[in-house]
């Protein structure tokens, strides 16, 4: 058994209108008019604990069939960097990475792989 606890069925009361378990639904639209009038915070305990165990349709992010994004290296491969830089600098590198939707520490990071890439091409000819 996971570590999740279990809801203590003393005193444990569900909000008027819940049915004391999630019921099984016919159709998609049934289930969702149920979510959109119910939370689903009284049944938190009711879920399975896929934790240790994900259904294998999970998808695991990078590395998917047919996915391009890199692979990040295990911890154990990884150094932590710091810089100091000008506040306008990390300014603009903070607006750059909102509009393309990453973090600051990975648009840095790839550019500095960039560079470092461009500098060896430089080096090999």
């Amino acid at each position: 058994m996971s570590g999740i606890a279990r809801r203590d069925p003393v005193g444990a009361e569900l909000p008027e209108g819940y049915p004391e378990r999630v019921p099984e639904f016919a159709t998609d639209a049934e289930e969702q008019d149920f979510w959109d009038t119910h939370s689903s915070a009284p049944y938190f305990f009711e879920g399975e604990d896929v934790t240790h165990n994900p259904p294998p349709e999970m998808g695991r992010g990078p590395g998917r069939e047919g996915s391009t994004a890199r692979r990040r290296p295990d911890a154990e491969h990884m150094d932590l960097v710091q810089l100091i830089m000008h506040e306008d600098v990390t300014a603009a590198a903070d607006a750059l990475a909102r509009q393309r939707r990453t973090s600051r520490q990975a648009l840095m990071r790839a550019w500095i792989v960039a560079g470092l890439e461009q500098e060896h091409k430089k080096e090999a000819r």
